[in-house]
C-alpha cells in the first residue's frame, strides 16, 4: 500500500494537473493561479510531511508557504475521508471527460484536444475516429486506425518476443549491446501495454 505521505502527493499533483488541463479552456487566470498555487503547496507538503503522520501533524503545517485554510481543509477531508471532493468534481467534469479521451491518441496533446473540443465538437475517440479530414499528421491517422489494437493489453510472450529480436539486432551492431525488457514486464505483470527496452 501507500503512506499516506504518497496519498496526500498523488491527491495535490493530480488537483494541480485538472486545474493545469483547465486553465487552457479558461483563461481568466483563475484557474491558472490554482494551478500554481497547488504546485507551491505541493512543494510544502513534498518537504515537510514524513510518510506516516496524523491529524496533530497536519494542524501544524498550516504556517507553511502555500498552505492556507482551504488547503488544510483540503488535507484534513483527504486524511479523514481518503477522497478530494474538490478533484473528483473538476476529474469528473464532462470536459475533462473529453480531454483525458482525446489525449489518448498517438500526437493529440492537450492543445490540440481542446482544439477538437472547442472548435469542432469532438468529445471522444470514437468521434475523432469517425471525422478523419480533422486528423492532419500521419502518424496520428495510423494509430486511430488500429487504436484497439494498440490499446489491448498483450501477454508477456509477445514482450519476449520483441526482446529476443532486439537483442539480435543489438549485438549485430556491436558485439557488447544488449537489449532488457523493462516496465511492465520487469514487474512481473501477466500483460502489457507497451514493450519497455533499453
Amino acid at each position: 500500500g501507500m503512506t499516506s505521505r504518497e496519498v496526500v502527493l498523488e491527491a495535490f499533483t493530480a488537483l494541480s494537473s485538472c486545474y493545469k488541463a483547465h486553465k487552457h479552456q479558461a483563461d481568466n487566470g483563475e484557474k491558472k493561479g490554482r494551478e500554481y498555487h497547488y504546485r507551491q503547496v505541493l512543494t510544502s507538503l513534498e518537504t515537510y510531511l514524513p510518510d506516516e503522520f496524523n491529524a496533530a501533524y497536519l494542524r501544524a503545517l498550516g504556517p507553511l508557504h502555500g498552505v492556507g485554510k482551504e488547503t488544510m481543509e483540503k488535507l484534513h477531508e483527504l486524511y479523514r475521508t481518503g477522497r478530494l471532493a474538490r478533484y473528483e468534481k473538476l476529474a469528473n467534469d464532462p470536459m475533462m471527460v473529453a480531454l483525458r479521451d482525446l489525449k489518448r491518441v498517438w500526437g493529440v496533446g492537450k492543445v490540440r484536444a481542446w482544439e477538437l473540443i472547442e472548435k469542432h465538437g469532438v468529445r471522444s475517440v470514437e468521434q475523432l475516429k469517425a471525422r478523419p479530414s480533422l486528423v492532419t499528421k500521419e502518424g496520428t491517422k495510423h494509430y486511430l486506425a488500429h487504436f484497439e489494437e494498440l490499446n489491448t493489453p498483450f501477454p508477456r510472450r509477445e514482450v519476449e518476443q520483441h526482446e529476443a529480436r532486439v537483442a539480435e539486432l543489438a549485438r549485430r551492431a556491436h558485439p557488447r549491446l544488449r537489449a532488457l525488457a523493462t516496465g511492465s514486464y520487469r514487474r512481473g505483470e501477466q500483460y502489457c501495454d507497451d514493450v519497455d527496452l533499453v
